[in-house]
């Protein structure tokens, strides 16, 4: 029958359109989260002179310039972008927008071994996690001890929350399953016209 090999392009349609409205949206993620990343780290070097360090006191500098306590470039960009984000020195977040279910600043908690391992040897991790009962879409970068990047001391966090894209993910398909939908019809029928004046 002239429909099965119809409708067998259908699906074939429809999965291969999901699978790259799926690719394009990772994408855009990836970018977002590389340029945020970029943007945190050119604000600090060129804002605060010297190396990035931790005092006996566990208090995080850069240079002469105390950053513990310092959360109005992270916070503008949540409040500008959504983007949640994070300054790691080692392991462990010392400076953070996110902010924990009791209102608390993450400052202190420490990152996945499996993370931090890769990411302080150089390797950028990219990856799910949730925070607060939302799902997020993040990445690691190394943090160098200053603008040389010849030594890695810590990781930059950023963090975009999925659930649009989610939302975003599902109004494409369904389009796309609309308009494949109406190509299929009109294939049907002329397929149909053709076939009946053979």
């Amino acid at each position: 029958s002239a429909i099965i090999p119809l409708i067998f392009m259908y699906v074939l349609s429809l999965i291969v359109s999901n699978y790259f409205i799926k690719k394009t949206i990772s994408e855009d993620r990836h970018t977002t989260l590389d340029t945020a990343a970029s943007a945190i780290k050119s604000t600090y070097v060129y804002s605060y002179e010297g190396e990035y360090r931790v005092d006996d006191f566990g208090v995080f500098w850069k240079g002469e310039t105390r950053l513990t306590g310092k959360f109005l470039i992270l916070d503008t960009m949540r409040d500008e972008t959504g983007i949640e984000s994070a300054v790691y020195y080692g392991d462990e977040i010392k400076i953070t927008s996110i902010m924990d279910v009791n209102g608390r600043r993450a400052t202190g908690n420490k990152a996945e071994k499996y993370i931090s391992e890769q990411v302080l040897a150089g390797e950028p991790y990219y990856g799910e996690e949730r925070h607060n009962r939302k799902d997020f879409y993040v990445s690691y970068l190394p943090l160098y001890a200053d603008e040389e990047e010849t030594e890695i001391v810590g990781m930059i966090y950023v963090g975009v929350e999925t659930t649009h894209d989610k939302a975003r993910t599902l109004e494409k398909t369904r389009n796309s399953a609309i308009l494949l939908s109406v190509i299929f019809v009109v294939g049907f029928v002329l397929v149909n016209i053709i076939v009946s004046k053979m």
